[in-house]
């Protein structure tokens, strides 16, 4: 409900938007370049629309466009679990 009267107000951005166990976090890099941190708090896979500008990312080495969909695979530590419990039910 919050977010709908933030909505009207017009005091809501593309953060807002982003599925519930995203999360997105700010900062510059010693080149003054902004970067966007997507985390996902999921074991599920989760997809999104980037709403910023052209850039990079950077663990699939692979260019991002405003509008372009995202999506987050599960977790590192998730899929470590995962592939145990894969060997021992195989």
């Amino acid at each position: 409900m919050l977010l709908a009267v933030l909505q009207r107000a017009g005091l809501t951005g593309a953060d807002q938007n982003l599925p519930a166990p995203v999360r997105v976090k700010h900062g510059v890099n010693r080149k003054n370049k902004t970067l966007h941190y997507y985390l996902n708090y999921s074991s599920n896979s989760q997809t999104f629309v980037y709403e910023y500008g052209a850039g990079s990312e950077i663990l699939r080495q692979t260019a991002v466009s405003h509008g372009q969909s995202i999506t987050l695979g599960m977790p590192p530590s998730l899929q470590k679990n995962n592939e145990r419990r894969c060997r021992r039910e195989g």
